[in-house]
């Protein structure tokens, strides 16, 4: 289920339109416009995007590894060495070296790039590139959110 396009400021409710693809997004959500558009308002764009992360972010903590990954980064400064090639405005900041999660992850290098992938596209982390070097640290908030949700089901 995924909104196909970019928003568009919208004249029937002061919300905006999105194009869809047919089928793919629940129409008692939405109304519908004759020119093929959806009619949304801002609550309902952030309910439907905040729904829809939270099945990505349920498809990560589902593997054991990304877990044990998310754990790690709450304190790097206990599971990994120093960051050497982190410039110093930055030192201290959570960051971790895609190489140094792939050695204490015990998986191939590809595996770890989708995994980390996976948890930067659920907002999970954040990653920062420096030189030839990735870095990734956790996303706190997106944590937080998660928990809210759960503690209102």
């Amino acid at each position: 289920m995924k909104i196909h396009g970019k928003g568009y400021p919208c004249r029937v409710n002061a919300g905006f339109c999105v194009r869809a693809e047919e089928g793919l997004i629940p129409l008692l959500d939405f109304v519908r416009l004759n020119s093929g558009y959806f009619c949304l308002d801002h609550i309902e764009i952030t309910r439907y995007l905040y729904r829809m992360n939270m099945d990505e972010i349920f498809k990560v903590l589902a593997n054991p590894v990304r877990v044990r990954i998310l754990s790690w980064l709450k304190d790097p400064d206990a599971h990994f060495p120093p960051m050497i090639h982190l410039p110093d405005e930055e030192q201290g900041k959570g960051y971790v070296c895609v190489g140094l999660i792939q050695e204490k992850a015990g998986v191939t290098q590809s595996t770890v790039s989708h995994y980390l992938n996976m948890m930067r596209q659920a907002e999970l982390l954040s990653c920062q590139r420096i030189g030839q070097w990735t870095y990734y640290r956790r996303n706190d908030e997106t944590l937080r959110q998660t928990a809210d949700y759960i503690d209102n089901l």
